[in-house]
């Protein structure tokens, strides 16, 4: 199976067999930060942001080498995301201009199982962040506004180009 045949929508079957894939309950997840923060501390969020960079990137590269236009890779990726159960992805108030905009997640798998009075999706933060930092092919800044782990509807993203100093 080519490289490119990961990104289109897959039967579970299909994404596991072939893509190489695997799944975790919402628990497990939660498990796993659970054991991070216990380890690290408070750096356990760093460490689950920059574990998610790298893929994000790649993720970016992916969906832009087999499509014609930006808009088309931020559908493919919502809707590789949704087949993934990550959670629906919601690009708003984009200027492809000035790359800033708004990211609504709903049903974040991160946040899933998990009751916060502050934000929580650090991995999907860094996996944005990558993204996006591809996408653009700028260094980008992402900020998770509210959360679900909050007791809200929805994650909140805000992202936004990396000042250069």
């Amino acid at each position: 199976m080519n490289r490119h045949s990961c990104i289109v929508k897959l039967s579970i079957n299909e994404t596991l067999d072939k893509c190489h894939g695997f799944i975790f309950r919402f628990e497990t997840w939660a498990n796993v930060k659970d054991s991070l923060v216990e380890a690290y501390g408070a750096e356990a969020d760093s460490v689950l942001f920059k574990a998610a960079i790298n893929a994000g990137r790649r993720s970016a590269h992916r969906r832009l080498e087999v499509v014609r236009d930006k808009k088309e890779a931020l559908k493919l990726l919502t809707a590789f995301k949704v087949s993934q159960n990550w959670g629906k992805i919601v690009f708003s108030k984009i200027n492809f201009k000035t790359k800033k905009g708004t990211i609504n997640i709903i049903n974040s798998f991160e946040a899933n199982k998990i009751k916060s009075l502050k934000p929580v999706c650090h991995f999907f933060k860094g996996y944005l962040h990558g993204f996006l930092s591809e996408f653009f092919q700028q260094d980008m800044w992402v900020t998770e506004n509210i959360c679900k782990a909050q007791g809200v509807h929805q994650c909140e993203f805000t992202f936004y180009p990396k000042k250069n100093n």
